[in-house]
C-alpha cells in the first residue's frame, strides 16, 4: 500500500467516525403522572437509537428541587417477550392495565420497559404499552417501590 493510499484510508476512517458522533441524539419529554397524590414527574429520555436510550431528570427540573431521576429503556415493539420480572408486574397491576384500556381483553401487549433511579431511594419500573412509529409517541404505566402507580406519556414534542 502506498503512503498516499493509507493516509486516505486513516482520514477516511476518522471522518466516518466524526460525523457519526456528531449524529443529534433525540431528546424526548417523558412524563409519569402519579395517580394517587397528582404529582407529575417529569423527565428526558433520550433516544440513541429505535431500541434502547436514557433517562434523566432535565436542569431546569433539578434546580427546581425534588427528586432527581436516572435510568434507562428499551423498546422491543410488537415482539417483546416480557422477561419474569416484568411479567409479575404486569401481573400485579392488571387492575391499574384495566382502568388504562390495557388489560388482557383489550389485545395490548407490552413493547418495552425502563425503570429510573431517584436520588431519594425511589425506584420506578414502567412497562410501555403503545408505541407510536419511530418512539414518536408512547404510554404505559409505572410503579414505584413504595407501591404508587403512575401513568407514563412520552409525548412527539421534542425538547
Amino acid at each position: 500500500m502506498t503512503k498516499t493510499l493509507k493516509k486516505t484510508v486513516v482520514f477516511a476512517v476518522l471522518s466516518t467516525g466524526i460525523f457519526i458522533s456528531c449524529i443529534p441524539t433525540t431528546v424526548k419529554s417523558l412524563r409519569l403522572y402519579e395517580r394517587d397524590s397528582g404529582d407529575i414527574i417529569q423527565v428526558i429520555l433520550t433516544k440513541g437509537d429505535y431500541n434502547q436510550g436514557t433517562i434523566y431528570t432535565s436542569q431546569y427540573e433539578a434546580d427546581q428541587g425534588g427528586e432527581i431521576f436516572s435510568g434507562e429503556y428499551h423498546i422491543s415493539g410488537r415482539y417483546f417477550v416480557p422477561d419474569k420480572k416484568t411479567t409479575e408486574f404486569m401481573n400485579e397491576a392488571k387492575s391499574i392495565s384495566e382502568i388504562y384500556g390495557f388489560g388482557q381483553n383489550s389485545g395490548a401487549k407490552p413493547m418495552g420497559t425502563g425503570i429510573m433511579v431517584g436520588s431519594e431511594g425511589t425506584v420506578i419500573e414502567i412497562v410501555f404499552y403503545d408505541v407510536q412509529g419511530d418512539l414518536k409517541s408512547a404510554d404505559g404505566i409505572g410503579k414505584d417501590n413504595k407501591g404508587k402507580y403512575s401513568r407514563v406519556y412520552l409525548s412527539e414534542e421534542e425538547i
